[in-house]
């Protein structure tokens, strides 16, 4: 069990490192992050080399989703936050 342990530590540390790299290289290309970062998780999807990880659900809903949220809406500008002007037609909870 302590060498699973040990081996996502370190793929979550290389991940960090990588996505680090990933952020600095798309600054200086002038394109979004998540563009970067996209290429980068398909590329690394096809290296066989690679070892399957298996995440935990409860890491991801604890670990990392929480922080994106945040950090979304922090930065987020207020006139973007606003609800559409206009009601989804489809919305079961509009008012008739």
């Amino acid at each position: 069990m302590a060498v699973e342990e040990d081996r996502l530590f370190i793929v979550f540390l290389a991940v960090a490192v990588v996505v680090l790299l990933a952020r600095g290289l798309a600054g200086r290309l002038r394109v979004p992050d998540a563009i970067v970062l996209v290429l980068l998780g398909m590329a690394a999807g096809f290296v066989p080399a690679l070892p399957a990880v298996v995440v935990p659900p409860e890491v991801v809903l604890l670990g990392f989703l929480p922080p994106l949220l945040y950090h979304a809406a922090f930065f987020t500008p207020p006139p973007r936050a606003r609800p559409a002007p206009t009601p989804c037609p489809s919305s079961p909870w509009r008012s008739a």
